[in-house]
């Protein structure tokens, strides 16, 4: 009996859909349900562009770019002009440091721009990056104190005339 009105219900179905294909209120709802599926689900075309993750920990450095950094850190402690990535390599050469690589100056400045430990001047050079210490606050109220001092109201600050450009509105 179960199976008799499953078979009934299956071609009850079938026939109000046969109906209801032909009739242009039914096309009409069906192309819009597939228009609004379009907009509702988003289509990736093209993957998005790879961007290197930020990460807090990860991957150390190999053990020879790790001893590359340090000696370049070595060797650029106490300047406080900015030294040539020439002249970084140069001097890694000289304590017998080998930069990897078919252009190893290249690759030592990719490192140390990579490094946090490094700043860089352009064409200069690189320094080390200076650790600002925070300062007190004895040392920041005693320069608030001076600063409020240097300047007296007494002193107004000099005014240059300037002529009024002719035939200028006004």
């Amino acid at each position: 009996m179960g199976t008799d009105f499953e078979t009934a219900l299956v071609a009850e179905i079938e026939t109000l859909q046969r109906q209801l294909e032909v009739d242009p209120r039914y096309i009409k709802l069906r192309e819009l349900q597939r228009v609004q599926g379009l907009y509702a689900q988003p289509q990736v075309i093209s993957p998005p562009p790879r961007v290197r993750p930020v990460t807090t920990g990860g991957r150390s450095a190999s053990p020879e770019r790790q001893a590359i950094l340090k000696n370049a850190k070595l060797l650029l402690q106490g300047r406080t002009e900015p030294t040539s990535t020439s002249d970084i390599y140069d001097m890694l050469v000289v304590l017998s440091v080998d930069i990897p690589g078919t252009n190893p100056k290249n690759n030592l400045s990719a490192m140390l721009s990579n490094s946090d430990d490094f700043v860089t001047h352009g064409r200069a050079g690189w320094t080390l990056k200076q650790e600002t210490p925070e300062a007190s606050d004895d040392l920041i109220s005693r320069s608030a104190s001076e600063a409020s001092n240097s300047a007296s109201p007494a002193d107004p600050p000099a005014v240059r005339p300037v002529d009024p450009v002719p035939g200028g509105g006004g």
